[in-house]
């Protein structure tokens, strides 16, 4: 009993010590989602040969598959929260850099690779929508590109449901061709880096189809489908998108990923 009386104490200053130690947890506060913006993006795809850079494994669609990290682009905005500067990097190393300079009636984008520097002047409708003459595109009321025009013939025409872009039926090298959309709508969409190009779909998209009406050269139909995953952070942003997509026709020539799989990882500043 005795000895029990004398190691006591010593137990309980041995918790006090072991107790101290432990690393103070503090919890970030959460974010003003309305103010967040994607400072920087990373693009992995199919690796190849060319490509050791954050290698992993995933499972897309049932298979696994190896992918490297392709591009990255980061970005910085002014005071008044637009884009300032875009960046894209390969392999750590800069390639295009473009800044903003914002104006009454326009915006100069000067991009500079290579000690070179080119600039485009973006003019700007009275609702401070990009426009590149009179009459290439025509925005609704809300701000949402609804019709593109090439010398006065339509090419392009959107239709919104709900804020979101569902279908869009356009013309390309004389095909005819329906692109439709469906959306997760209990998830807002990714943050607009450019808004004067016109609004985004309110919601995250899930999903897209490729449609040929008329062609000359391709059988009317189904050609080509995409989806989407989304991983989220704690705070309820998209920290990784996940592509997959694939040619129903094997002979259409667009597919926007690598073997179908594309992974685009997120990161925010939220002042």
């Amino acid at each position: 009993m005795k000895s029990f009386m004398l190691t006591l104490p010593a137990y309980f200053f041995l918790l006090l010590v072991t107790g101290s130690c432990k690393k103070e947890v503090i919890d970030e506060p959460a974010p003003n989602l309305a103010n967040c913006r994607i400072v920087r993006e990373v693009y992995k795809s199919i690796q190849t040969t060319d490509n050791k850079d954050e290698i992993e494994k995933i499972e897309v669609d049932g298979r696994t598959v190896t992918i490297a990290k392709y591009w990255e682009r980061r970005y910085t905005y002014d005071k008044e929260g637009r884009l300032y500067t875009a960046a894209d990097f390969v392999s750590n190393i800069e390639g295009f850099r473009t800044q903003y300079t914002y104006q009454k009636g326009y915006i100069v984008a000067s991009t500079t690779l290579r000690g070179a520097t080119s600039q485009d002047t973006i003019y700007l409708n009275p609702q401070g929508l990009a426009i590149v003459n009179t009459d290439s595109v025509r925005y609704d009321e809300n701000g949402f590109p609804v019709e593109f025009y090439f010398k006065e013939i339509t090419v392009r025409k959107n239709t919104y449901v709900d804020d979101n872009l569902t279908t869009s039926r356009y013309t390309v090298l004389l095909e005819d061709i329906t692109d439709k959309y469906i959306y997760n709508t209990s998830k807002l969409s990714l943050p607009n880096l450019h808004p004067y190009y016109g609004k985004l779909s309110k919601n995250l998209i899930i999903g897209y189809t490729q449609t040929v009406n008329n062609s000359k050269y391709y059988p009317v139909g189904l050609v080509f489908e995409k989806n989407y995953k989304y991983i989220f952070d704690k705070f309820g942003r998209v920290s990784r998108r996940l592509a997959s997509s694939r040619r129903i026709n094997p002979l259409w020539p667009f597919q926007a990923d690598p073997g179908g799989v594309g992974i685009t990882d997120f990161e925010y500043d939220c002042p």
